[in-house]
Protein backbone atom coordinates (compact mmCIF):
# COMPACT_ATOMS: atom_id res chain seq x y z
CA UNK A 1 0.00 0.00 0.00
CA UNK A 2 1.25 3.48 -0.84
CA UNK A 3 0.96 6.57 1.38
CA UNK A 4 -0.12 8.59 -1.66
CA UNK A 5 -3.17 6.32 -2.10
CA UNK A 6 -4.49 6.48 1.49
CA UNK A 7 -7.98 7.91 2.04
CA UNK A 8 -10.73 7.83 4.65
CA UNK A 9 -10.51 5.32 7.49
CA UNK A 10 -7.23 3.85 6.18
CA UNK A 11 -5.55 7.25 6.24
CA UNK A 12 -6.94 7.98 9.71
CA UNK A 13 -5.64 4.60 10.93
CA UNK A 14 -2.12 5.33 9.67
CA UNK A 15 -2.18 8.80 11.23
CA UNK A 16 -2.95 7.14 14.58
CA UNK A 17 -0.07 4.70 13.99
CA UNK A 18 2.25 7.60 13.08
CA UNK A 19 1.36 9.23 16.41
CA UNK A 20 2.41 6.05 18.19
CA UNK A 21 -0.98 4.45 18.85
CA UNK A 22 -1.58 0.80 17.97
CA UNK A 23 -4.98 1.60 16.41
CA UNK A 24 -7.66 4.28 16.33
CA UNK A 25 -9.27 2.76 19.42
CA UNK A 26 -6.14 3.68 21.41
CA UNK A 27 -6.38 7.41 20.65
CA UNK A 28 -7.23 9.08 23.99
CA UNK A 29 -10.41 11.13 24.41
CA UNK A 30 -8.33 14.25 25.06
CA UNK A 31 -6.97 13.95 21.50
CA UNK A 32 -10.33 12.99 19.97
CA UNK A 33 -12.18 16.04 21.30
CA UNK A 34 -15.86 16.15 22.20
CA UNK A 35 -19.09 17.09 20.45
CA UNK A 36 -22.13 18.57 22.19
CA UNK A 37 -25.72 18.53 20.96
CA UNK A 38 -27.35 19.77 24.15
CA UNK A 39 -26.88 19.98 27.89
CA UNK A 40 -26.69 16.22 28.45
CA UNK A 41 -25.84 14.95 24.98
CA UNK A 42 -22.40 14.58 23.53
CA UNK A 43 -19.34 12.43 23.66
CA UNK A 44 -15.94 11.86 22.12
CA UNK A 45 -15.63 12.53 18.42
CA UNK A 46 -14.71 9.73 16.06
CA UNK A 47 -11.04 9.68 15.03
CA UNK A 48 -10.95 11.31 11.59
CA UNK A 49 -8.01 13.72 11.22
CA UNK A 50 -8.26 13.48 7.43
CA UNK A 51 -11.56 15.41 7.67
CA UNK A 52 -11.50 16.97 11.15
CA UNK A 53 -9.52 20.20 11.60
CA UNK A 54 -9.80 19.95 15.40
CA UNK A 55 -7.83 16.70 15.33
CA UNK A 56 -5.50 17.49 12.41
CA UNK A 57 -4.63 21.04 13.48
CA UNK A 58 -2.32 20.06 16.35
CA UNK A 59 -0.54 17.55 14.09
CA UNK A 60 -0.09 20.16 11.36
CA UNK A 61 1.27 22.68 13.88
CA UNK A 62 3.52 20.27 15.80
CA UNK A 63 5.18 18.83 12.71
CA UNK A 64 5.32 22.07 10.69
CA UNK A 65 3.27 20.81 7.78
CA UNK A 66 2.52 23.49 5.19
CA UNK A 67 -0.21 23.29 2.56
CA UNK A 68 -1.06 25.35 -0.49
CA UNK A 69 -3.36 25.02 -3.52
CA UNK A 70 -2.25 22.74 -6.32
CA UNK A 71 -1.39 24.08 -9.71
CA UNK A 72 -2.94 22.67 -12.84
CA UNK A 73 -5.08 19.56 -12.62
CA UNK A 74 -3.32 17.91 -9.66
CA UNK A 75 -6.33 18.13 -7.34
CA UNK A 76 -8.18 20.67 -5.26
CA UNK A 77 -5.27 21.03 -2.85
CA UNK A 78 -2.06 19.19 -3.32
CA UNK A 79 1.11 20.04 -1.49
CA UNK A 80 2.33 19.45 2.02
CA UNK A 81 5.83 19.49 3.42
CA UNK A 82 7.21 19.34 6.90
CA UNK A 83 9.85 18.16 9.29
CA UNK A 84 9.95 15.06 11.45
CA UNK A 85 9.71 16.85 14.80
CA UNK A 86 9.21 20.53 15.54
CA UNK A 87 12.47 22.15 16.57
CA UNK A 88 14.63 19.18 15.59
CA UNK A 89 16.51 20.13 12.42
CA UNK A 90 17.94 16.63 12.17
CA UNK A 91 14.43 15.43 11.34
CA UNK A 92 14.11 17.24 8.01
CA UNK A 93 13.49 14.98 5.07
CA UNK A 94 16.31 15.66 2.64
CA UNK A 95 15.37 14.67 -0.88
CA UNK A 96 18.24 16.57 -2.45
CA UNK A 97 18.88 20.18 -3.46
CA UNK A 98 15.72 22.06 -4.38
CA UNK A 99 13.38 19.22 -3.39
CA UNK A 100 10.87 19.06 -0.56
CA UNK A 101 8.43 16.38 0.45
CA UNK A 102 5.44 17.12 -1.78
CA UNK A 103 2.26 15.12 -1.29
CA UNK A 104 -0.92 15.37 -3.34
CA UNK A 105 -4.41 15.20 -1.88
CA UNK A 106 -7.97 16.01 -2.78
CA UNK A 107 -8.21 18.35 0.24
CA UNK A 108 -5.74 20.17 2.46
CA UNK A 109 -6.26 17.73 5.30
CA UNK A 110 -5.78 14.66 3.13
CA UNK A 111 -2.54 16.11 1.74
CA UNK A 112 -1.32 17.08 5.22
CA UNK A 113 -2.16 13.72 6.82
CA UNK A 114 -0.57 11.83 3.92
CA UNK A 115 2.56 13.94 4.40
CA UNK A 116 2.61 13.14 8.12
CA UNK A 117 2.27 9.40 7.49
CA UNK A 118 4.95 9.59 4.79
CA UNK A 119 7.33 11.36 7.20
CA UNK A 120 6.95 8.50 9.65
CA UNK A 121 6.74 5.43 7.42
CA UNK A 122 7.81 6.39 3.88
CA UNK A 123 5.81 5.91 0.68
CA UNK A 124 5.52 2.12 0.86
CA UNK A 125 3.57 1.02 3.92
CA UNK A 126 3.83 -2.43 5.47
CA UNK A 127 0.88 -4.77 5.14
CA UNK A 128 -1.36 -4.01 8.08
CA UNK A 129 -4.99 -4.88 8.72
CA UNK A 130 -5.81 -1.27 9.69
Amino acid sequence: MKTSELTGAQLDYWVAKALGYRSVTDVPEAVLGFWYAGESDGGPQAWAPSTNWHQAGPIIARFNIVMWPAEGDLGEYAHALGEMDAGDRTGWLDLGPGHDLVILGETKLIAAMRAFVRMRFGEDLPDDAG
